[in-house]
């Protein structure tokens, strides 16, 4: 990898390409994307940075049937609180970096929990912590809406 991480998600798409999201490395938070595309090997993105407040560690991941990556909740950093709110992440733009745009909020700040896209287009989270909230389903934005 470019950037040596731990504790990040990877997230293979359709093209076969895996894109790298948080961790941490020896320094705290990794915030950078990272990619790998078979062929070129690994790269980094250009302007492709998580801002303080997004979820480097902690979180979960979802593909939407659009291919944008839903992130909710998480942890900001190692001993960071839980986070309720949610990002996108488009890797498709026209000139190839990926646009990271906060989005709505989830009912529960969870870490550690689990989403699965449902049939309907929504995404049911469940579980994480702390323990004893109840599963929610989350409706992630259009591709039009910010």
């Amino acid at each position: 990898m470019v950037h040596p991480r731990s504790g990040h998600a990877a997230v293979p798409l359709i093209d076969g390409s895996v894109v790298f999201i948080g961790g941490l490395d020896a320094t705290g938070p990794v915030r950078e994307l990272e990619g790998y595309r078979p062929g070129v090997g690994f790269f980094r993105y250009s302007n492709a940075v998580l801002s303080v407040d997004q979820a480097v560690v902690d979180f979960a991941t979802t593909i939407l049937p659009d291919g944008r990556i839903l992130v909710t909740g998480g942890r900001a950093g190692p001993a960071g609180g839980r986070i309720e709110r949610a990002y996108v992440i488009d890797t498709n733009p026209f000139d190839g970096t990926p646009i990271i745009t906060p989005t709505d909020s989830m009912m529960y700040a969870r870490a550690g929990h689990q989403a699965v896209l449902l049939c309907d287009g929504t995404v049911l989270i469940t579980g994480g912590a702390p323990p004893g909230f109840p599963a929610e389903r989350y409706n992630p934005p259009d591709t039009g809406r910010r």
